[in-house]
């Protein structure tokens, strides 16, 4: 009786077996790679790994995957180019169910972003305009809108590699992947005002704006 009861604890001890499932990193951008490690999952039961978007809105999943774990009940998921929002970030949610059991995390997009540095200055002062978190390698428009509302457009490439860029007034900066950075010169004959360049990822929809003000008599 007493072996009897020892086998069925170690029975229950192991059907209660919890699963688990860790993500590294948990913040990242377009990008990232975000990697989901699983253990105590049962072998040869298909996990099915749900995406939302949102984590607030967990209902519907943008998309599925089905896989099965290791012979140890053990699983690497990896993620890899997230969907960001267009002009904010979004905690997202992965979700991993194996018949009753569901575990999720939930980890954060950044979106795209550009500024100018510096911000201010007065007309004559060389300036760095920077832009990170767009997807590596692809193609960006920028519209520039001076402060009479004219506007001119340029080109930029998210890099595909981290990268020192030169020509700033601050010297060599580092521009990691999926970013840019441009000279702009400004002369002594331009109006005090606000500049504002707009940077779009035509492909991916991604976007983000940078100001720049231009002050008379500045220090």
């Amino acid at each position: 009786m007493r072996i009897a009861i020892i086998l069925l604890a170690v029975l229950l001890t192991a059907g209660t077996q919890s699963q688990t499932v860790s993500i590294s990193p948990s913040a990242g951008d377009l990008n990232t790679t975000f990697v989901f490690t699983g253990n105590g999952w049962q072998r040869g039961k298909r996990v099915t790994a749900s995406y939302f978007l949102r984590a607030s809105q967990s209902r519907r999943a943008y998309k599925t995957y089905v896989f099965t774990p290791r012979p140890d009940g053990g699983f690497v998921f990896r993620l890899a180019r997230p969907i960001g929002l267009v002009d904010s970030g979004v905690t997202s949610r992965m979700c991993f169910r194996q018949r009753r059991v569901r575990t999720c995390k939930d980890f954060y997009v950044a979106p795209s972003a550009a500024q100018f540095m510096p911000a201010t200055g007065r007309p004559g002062d060389l300036f760095l305009l920077v832009v990170s978190r767009f997807l590596a390698g692809h193609r960006l428009q920028a519209t520039l809108t001076l402060p009479s509302a004219t506007t001119r457009t340029f080109v930029l490439t998210a890099r595909r590699t981290d990268g020192f860029v030169a020509g700033g007034p601050f010297g060599p900066i580092l521009v990691p992947r999926g970013g840019d950075a441009v000279r702009f010169s400004t002369k002594e004959t331009d109006p005090a005002g606000a500049y504002t360049v707009l940077v779009i990822d035509p492909k991916a929809g991604s976007r983000a704006r940078a100001v720049l003000v231009l002050e008379s008599g500045v220090g």
